[in-house]
């Protein structure tokens, strides 16, 4: 019996003695976690996509609520309707998930040269911070996402981070070339939705968008400031020798 004891305490402490081992933890990463290591600029943009729609839609009760536009249903004024910690969701998943995740799509579909990419990070990106600011007023930016470098970075005026938006859109939209090389290289067209544009006459596209937004009164149906530009100083395309191109005369 005494040795059979002496036994299972021998086994017991083999047993502890490796829990110990696995417990280390470079053997406790999950193997299948998605990392800026395998994580391809796909996969960020599915992440990204399935997951800002239920960011966004979290946010418009609290939002139209705060700006009076629906009644705080919760209390009379905002002290009693809403408790700082209510915002931490909405706070963490912009800080901490997408906005990170969009930089390494941006970063990861520059040097791939994936620009489609790369523009569209940039506006759902302008998008999240125009959100934030519209809802919270100044919030950090300029000192944002360094990790534990800076566990309270500076909180940066509205105006600012608006104008660093505007940037943002304007980026997104101006990598026309790099586009048009993008859908001709990936989808293997022969002209990029730009130049197709150029060809086809920038003064068709704006005034049949003019046309639809009168009707309509959509916001979203509004011609493209940056279009509108264009075809206000005569750069239609092909036929005027300037568009989104220049075009020599043979």
């Amino acid at each position: 019996m005494r040795k059979l004891n002496k036994l299972y305490l021998i086994i017991a402490f083999m047993f502890v003695g490796y829990s110990c081992e696995i417990t280390d933890l470079d053997q406790l990463n999950n193997p299948n976690a998605v990392t800026t290591e395998n994580a391809g600029i796909d996969l960020y943009w599915n992440s990204i996509q399935t997951s800002f729609p239920g960011w966004w839609y979290g946010n418009q009760t609290p939002m139209l609520q705060l700006a009076r536009v629906a009644c705080m249903t919760w209390g009379a004024s905002y002290q009693e309707a809403y408790n700082p910690s209510d915002f931490n969701g909405s706070w963490n998943f912009a800080y901490s998930g997408i906005i990170p995740d969009i930089d390494a799509m941006i970063e990861a579909g520059t040097a791939a040269e994936s620009y489609v990419h790369v523009g569209a990070g940039k506006i759902i990106k302008g998008y999240t911070l125009q959100m934030l600011v519209d809802k919270h007023g100044d919030i950090p930016f300029t000192e944002a996402w360094q990790g534990t470098a800076n566990l309270s970075p500076k909180v940066d005026d509205a105006a600012s981070i608006y104008t660093a938006i505007n940037a943002l859109y304007d980026e997104g939209i101006a990598d026309f070339k790099d586009i048009d090389l993008a859908i001709k290289k990936g989808l293997n067209h022969p002209l990029g939705p730009f130049e197709l544009s150029d060809y086809s006459g920038l003064d068709i596209h704006y005034y049949a968008k003019l046309k639809k937004f009168e009707e309509s009164g959509d916001p979203k149906d509004e011609p493209k400031k940056f279009l509108k530009e264009k075809v206000m100083n005569g750069d239609l395309g092909v036929k005027s020798g300037k568009g989104f191109y220049e075009y020599k005369e043979d």
